[in-house]
């Protein structure tokens, strides 16, 4: 029951994803302030046996974006309204398995594998992964995605509510707009992001807030608007009487 509703109800997945965005903010916030030292662990990169709390949530709510999301995709996608919608909810699945898979080496930090050594003279930092290859991989597709983010999930719900709707379009663009656009549950993530790009610059005396400026903490961020986004998606495309 609490599933469905989080599923398919707007209000509930709002209210759980303010408390639990504003819950991880206070919480990190703590450590960054009070607890430096144990905010160095947090942050820990992936090697081969663990990894810091902070890199593991990022690959929990990736985990939980393709679980709940990969489900509802295959089971109603035919309730999707349009083809392209539907190749626009594949890719974010598609882009949810490919940042998992890039975050834990395609499971090289699980079962500790060696790279090998000819993929080794071409990664940056010896893994058996993509995004240390070319920043055709990582940092360009990130820029697009954070733009997104936002975009979709700041912007525009204040500055241009009615572009939400679509309103003012013609069809498919009035369908697609409300389609795609962030749903009221990413803005917390999304602002959660920004806060962790913006924070450092406008406080540069405040050495405690490098700890949200760090690049395992913005990808984290990234990974927990994913989960919101997808469940959004979700919301989106299961009939409102349908039975899970």
């Amino acid at each position: 029951m609490i599933l469905k509703e989080l599923y398919t109800q707007p209000k509930t997945q709002l209210r759980v994803s303010n408390v639990m965005t504003l819950l991880l903010f206070i919480g990190f916030s703590i450590v960054a302030f009070f607890f430096p030292h144990v905010g160095e662990v947090l942050l820990v990169k992936d090697f081969p046996g663990g990894a810091g709390a902070v890199e593991q949530f990022t690959e929990l709510f990736l985990f939980l974006g393709l679980l709940l999301g990969v489900p509802v995709f295959f089971k109603h996608r035919k309730h999707i309204p349009d083809g392209m919608l539907t190749f626009w909810f594949a890719g974010w699945l598609l882009a949810t398995f490919y940042f998992l898979g890039e975050e834990v080496s395609w499971g090289q930090w699980w079962f500790g594998w060696d790279t090998p050594e000819a993929w080794a003279e071409y990664n940056r930092q010896g893994e058996t992964n993509l995004h240390n290859v070319s920043s055709w991989f990582s940092e360009k597709p990130r820029i697009l995605i954070e733009l997104f983010i936002y975009g979709g999930g700041c912007l525009i719900p204040w500055a241009f509510p009615k572009l939400r709707r679509g309103t003012g379009f013609r069809a498919p663009l009035s369908s697609w707009i409300p389609w795609i656009l962030p749903a009221n549950p990413c803005i917390a993530p999304a602002a959660f992001l920004l806060f962790s790009r913006v924070a450092r610059l406008a406080f540069r005396d405040v050495h405690a807030l490098d700890f949200f400026a760090d690049g395992e903490f913005k990808e984290m961020a990234i990974a927990w608007f994913f989960l919101w986004y997808l469940l959004g998606l979700c919301q989106k495309t299961i009939p409102a009487k349908s039975v899970l």
